[in-house]
């Protein structure tokens, strides 16, 4: 079993490290993250891809047995083994990340994009259907008066999403990202394709593993 207090305690910790006062360089390879768990199995896949035209240039992915349950606040100690596998497997190295999770919106703002970003010393966005805490005024979300991310309806009737940096980006910059990579889907169009790279890569290893 996960020991929560330790972990809590670690994620208080950690935070201390996050640094979101890195401005927005010029970007010319954008990733994603994404993953999912199938009993005590987790799949990660990363997509690389070029900024402008969206090629795609790399994608990895992994597969790990874990016995850690999932738990809401502590969701990277569940998954981020299983994406750091991926991620060591890369050739290229993007400039930025998103990531689906929390950033630092969350209770001790220290989410699974914040954790991802720290471990690989990367800029990383969080992006979730969620939202663990913080007060919503118009599309802002603030806790004790700060600015954690903000809250995006993509398409009409459909559910919000969160957005909030993870590392080595504003939360002003985050949202202006998440936007210039919006175009006809709800999530931006890394975390689109990644998304539907993990369904596939899932259906794959499954069957080759009968």
């Amino acid at each position: 079993m996960l020991n929560t207090e330790k972990c809590k305690k670690e994620q208080e910790e950690l935070a201390t490290l996050i640094d979101l006062s890195i401005p927005l360089h010029e970007i010319s390879l954008i990733g994603a993250v994404d993953y999912a768990a199938s009993e005590n199995t987790v799949f990660a896949v990363i997509g690389i891809f070029d900024a402008e035209t969206m090629k795609t240039k790399e994608v990895k992915h992994a597969m790990m047995d874990t016995p850690i349950p999932y738990l809401r606040d502590y969701s990277s100690y569940r998954f981020l083994p299983c994406v750091a596998e991926a991620f060591h497997q890369l050739e290229s190295r993007p400039d930025i990340f998103f990531v689906r999770g929390e950033g630092i919106l969350h209770p001790r703002r220290f989410g699974i994009a914040s954790h991802f970003g720290l471990m690989a010393d990367i800029a990383t966005i969080g992006v979730s259907k969620e939202l663990l805490c913080g007060i919503i005024h118009e599309d802002r979300i603030l806790l004790g008066g700060n600015l954690l991310g903000h809250k995006i309806t993509t398409k009409e009737h459909a559910n919000p999403l969160y957005v909030s940096p993870g590392h080595k980006i504003s939360p002003l910059d985050a949202k202006m990202l998440f936007d210039r990579y919006l175009t006809v889907h709800k999530l931006p169009e890394p975390l689109h394709i990644v998304h539907k790279l993990l369904a596939k890569t899932k259906r794959e290893i499954k069957v080759t593993a009968l």
